[in-house]
């Protein structure tokens, strides 16, 4: 049972990358889709503000680590995903910071799609779940690992990783909560 793993393409991605024992069982991707015209239509659309993006980009600045080595394989589109799947026949795949919108043409492939979102779903869904958690002092959070479906965050939740965030802490640091909770729950479901 082959399991494909499509991580972001930042310094939580490649902390995932380092936590996963890659064997024939599991191959990981970085998924590499998002870009500076994607960020704008984001900023434009008012999907995120100015103000959380920076902070956001402050964090990933301010994080130990480095992003994946450009060499390590990895994904553009959604057309790029449709071809590894065609070519390596994984049973099901696991998202964690991947931004990319799974389209129709992956979700019809049949293999199980699994997210790892960390912020509590339905709630919290989407881009920006934790600041959103912070702002409405609802500290008790979750990371969820859930089936991809046409809707973001939005598919049935089937492990859910509780955390608590806090606010005497830095955004920085509670966004450090929330992913070690994600990343927690993504080692534990590839070890099932």
């Amino acid at each position: 049972m082959k399991t494909l793993v499509v991580v972001g393409n930042d310094k939580l991605g490649n902390k995932a990358i380092q936590l996963l024992d890659t064997s024939d069982n599991v191959q990981v991707l970085v998924d590499r889709s998002t870009n500076l015209s994607r960020i704008w239509n984001l900023l434009r659309k008012q999907k995120i503000k100015f103000s959380l993006l920076s902070k956001m980009a402050c964090c990933e600045f301010l994080r130990d680590g480095n992003s994946p080595p450009k060499s390590f394989p990895g994904i553009n589109s959604n057309k790029d995903l449709l071809r590894t799947i065609a070519s390596n026949s994984p049973s099901k795949m696991v998202l964690f910071r991947a931004g990319l919108i799974i389209n129709s043409k992956v979700l019809s492939t049949g293999i199980d799609i699994l997210n790892i979102h960390c912020a509590r779903i339905p709630t919290y869904g989407g881009i920006g779940a934790i600041n959103k958690a912070l702002v409405e002092e609802d500290f008790e959070q979750e990371a969820c690992l859930h089936r991809v479906i046409a809707s973001v965050d939005s598919g049935e939740v089937l492990l859910r990783l509780p955390y608590k965030l806090d606010k005497n802490l830095s955004y920085c640091e509670n966004e450090k909560i929330a992913y070690d909770a994600g990343l927690s729950l993504l080692t534990s479901v590839l070890t099932e």
